[in-house]
C-alpha cells in the first residue's frame, strides 16, 4: 500500500503545475489527456469535458471544485480496482 500511495503522490505532484496542493480543472484535464493517450484512446473534446466534470463532481468530497491529494487518491484507487488502470 505504501508503494501505491507513493505512486499516487508522485502523479499528483507531476500534475499540480502551480504546486498549490490541489488539481484544478486544467491540471486534471492534463492528467486525463495523458492517461487516455497512453491507453491509446482519442476521445472527442465534449466527451473529455464531460468526463472531467463528472470525475471532479464524484471525487471532490468537499465540493471546492478542485481535487486534493486524498480525493485524487480515491479516484486513482477506483480506476485501478474498477477499470484496470495500471500504475
Amino acid at each position: 500500500m505504501a508503494d501505491f500511495n507513493q505512486k499516487v503522490k508522485n502523479m499528483f505532484d507531476k500534475y499540480d503545475a502551480n504546486k498549490n496542493g490541489s488539481l484544478d480543472r486544467k491540471e486534471f484535464t492534463t492528467y486525463f489527456r495523458e492517461i487516455t493517450k497512453s491507453l491509446g484512446e482519442n476521445l472527442p473534446e465534449d466527451e473529455v469535458e464531460n468526463i472531467i466534470n463528472e470525475g471532479i463532481d464524484i471525487f471532490d468530497s468537499n465540493q471546492d471544485g478542485v481535487l486534493q491529494l486524498d480525493e485524487f487518491a480515491k479516484m486513482i484507487k477506483f480506476l485501478v480496482e474498477e477499470k484496470g488502470l495500471k500504475l
